[in-house]
């Protein structure tokens, strides 16, 4: 999946940050309701905006707890 970002301060004039954010879910569980997601990656007007690695961590409480489906 693919996500687009834009932020742009609400001033005039001002330039819109567009990032684009590749994701990849990794199931690490047998039931799948844990995943990893991650990385965030500037577009235009890079200077000075890296590459942000983000991570997160998914867990679906409805398919069990933390501690089952291993």
């Amino acid at each position: 999946m693919v996500e687009f970002l834009a932020a742009r301060d609400l001033v005039d004039n001002a330039k819109t940050n567009w990032d684009v954010l590749p994701q990849m879910q990794v199931t690490i569980s047998k039931r799948q309701h844990i995943r990893l997601i991650s990385d965030r990656i500037p577009v235009n007007n890079t200077s000075g905006r890296p590459v942000q690695n983000n991570f997160l961590f998914a867990l679906d409480w409805q398919d069990g707890r933390l501690n089952e489906g291993w």
